[in-house]
């Protein structure tokens, strides 16, 4: 038995546990990462009760699925890889109990071209859909995939990219090695920048993001080799880990007084921000290696 309290499990948590045959998860916990229970006892069982394994309105595994398949009301959140691979998945109907869709729980699900997304969800996990052909039609049909004024992806991009006012996040990952991208205009309308958003634009050259934004997400722009200018509003608290990673010609950025968390490798191998980051004798090591 769990305590009560516990308000997240992380991925992998009780994975191959091959002797976890009884779990009592209490109702604190609203949160469960990505294959918390694969391979466990528990969860064969579960399956084997109910194709649908839901905890606390998460749906945390549905791998026997096939076909057409329609999430039941009393799910509010799709838990990570919780579909992922499923490759008899064809179509999903995910009701208006939604609010959350999380990261790669639709990942590889190769034959699944057919996905409603309802309005109530607001919050999209990095990968979500990757890799499926649901995806890829989006894509033919713009470069920019916008659901419910959250950018899923747009490595199709190429050139001067604007995302479009009303855009509020970019999902971590969206733009991941798009490596035709020069220029990107970000809105002020989007306040959260996930994980790896940017990782290897190694066209793109300068960057403003809006205020409002608090985060700057891990490797956010990491191995953009081209970048030589971001301004960071007063809005950002935190840099995350490798946040700059490797942006060589990178010299001009100013952190602002509000940012309080400066992750390792945030800037490391941006050789000409050397002396610019220097003042920041707090941080110096800690950034630059």
């Amino acid at each position: 038995m769990l305590p009560d309290g516990i308000k997240s499990l992380g991925g992998w948590s009780f994975c191959s546990c091959k002797s976890l045959t009884a779990l009592t998860i209490p109702s604190s916990v609203q949160d469960i990462g990505g294959m918390a229970f694969s391979g466990t006892p528990w969860l064969e069982e579960k399956r084997k009760v109910n194709p649908f394994v839901i905890v606390n309105g998460i749906l945390i595994d549905d791998q026997t699925c096939s076909g057409t398949v329609r999430i039941p009301d009393s799910v509010t959140s799709i838990g990570g890889l919780a579909f992922a691979r499923c490759k008899e998945l064809t179509a999903v109907v995910i009701p208006d109990s939604v609010i959350s869709i999380e990261d790669s729980a639709f990942y590889e699900c190769s034959n699944l071209a057919n996905i409603t997304v309802p309005d109530s969800v607001t919050s999209i996990g990095s990968r979500a859909f990757s890799e499926t052909p649901w995806l890829e039609e989006k894509r033919e049909e713009t470069p920019l995939v916008i659901i419910n004024d959250i950018l899923l992806d747009g490595k199709a991009c190429s050139g001067s990219v604007i995302i479009p006012d009303g855009v509020t996040s970019i999902v971590g990952g969206a733009f991941r090695a798009c490596r035709h991208m020069t220029d990107i205009t970000i809105p002020d309308s989007v306040k959260s920048i996930g994980d790896y958003a940017f990782w290897w634009c190694d066209k793109l050259k300068a960057v403003s993001i809006p205020d409002g934004v608090t985060r700057i997400g891990r490797e956010a722009f990491c191995c953009c080799l081209n970048l030589t200018s971001v301004y960071i509003p007063d809005s950002v608290t935190s840099i995350e880990v490798g946040a700059f990673y490797e942006c060589a010609k990178l010299t001009s950025v100013k952190i602002p007084n509000s940012v309080t968390s400066i992750g390792h490798h945030a800037f490391k191998e941006c050789k000409c921000l050397i002396k610019n980051l220097k003042p920041w004798s707090d941080y110096h090591e800690n950034i630059l290696t």
